[in-house]
């Protein structure tokens, strides 16, 4: 769906010498702006009605989120760190402390958006988070053959995954750390994430290292 969202996005607002679309202040935006463009002209008065329910569920799906990784960090800092500093505390301490976890975190995050915009330290961190998506995106080819395929080796898989990988590291900002700025695969590579998600492009090699390698691997 993200890797769909994001295609879809780049061919109805394509970006023009690398800037954005007009009336877009960032990539992040794609959602809003395709659905404000382009409801209102395929559904006429029904895509407002529209237009306001997919962004009610966006929010609520943003909270959903929020709210599980707050809760998780609660849960960690309360069990894994201050239960163990105090090993007598009762369970209503603990539970004041993951409240307190919950709101310090909440105001940590909120202040690093608002602040952080200013400046590079939220762009690097949306970089290495965008990258982290892109890497875990690699276990997709592999699970469907698992859960309803079931056709492909063992050797097929990890070969697969570890292509897959490879050719996400190899584009920026890790492949130009590596590799230096000026490098040819580097230079490729950044054209090449113009066009397409870096999650995508190693998914298309991950899925094509997987089937061969499990082609010739595979027992009959």
């Amino acid at each position: 769906g993200v890797f769909l969202v994001g295609l879809g996005g780049r061919a109805l607002f394509p970006m023009i010498d690398g800037a954005l679309p007009e009336g877009m202040s960032k990539p992040d935006d794609i959602v809003i702006h395709v659905i404000s463009q382009q409801f209102p002209e395929i559904f006429g008065s029904l895509g407002l009605f529209l237009i306001a329910l997919i962004l009610v569920a966006v929010m609520a799906a943003s909270m959903s989120t929020a709210d599980s990784n707050l809760h998780a960090l609660s849960a960690v800092v309360t069990r894994d760190l201050y239960q163990p500093l105090r090993p007598g505390s009762s369970k209503n301490e603990r539970a004041w402390i993951g409240r307190a976890v919950i709101i310090l975190a909440t105001i940590a995050a909120a202040g690093l958006t608002y602040w952080g915009a200013q400046g590079t330290l939220l762009k690097t961190i949306t970089t290495f988070f965008f990258m982290a998506m892109a890497f875990s995106a690699q276990l997709l080819p592999l699970t469907i053959d698992i859960l309803y395929l079931k056709k492909g080796s063992r050797q097929g898989a990890i070969a697969g995954l570890a292509a897959g990988i490879l050719t996400v590291f190899l584009f920026p900002p890790l492949g130009s750390l590596f590799l230096g700025e000026e490098n040819i695969l580097t230079l490729l590579t950044a054209d090449l994430k113009t066009l397409l998600d870096v999650g995508f492009c190693g998914i298309v090699v991950n899925v094509t290292v997987f089937v061969l390698v499990s082609a010739t691997t595979k027992k009959k």
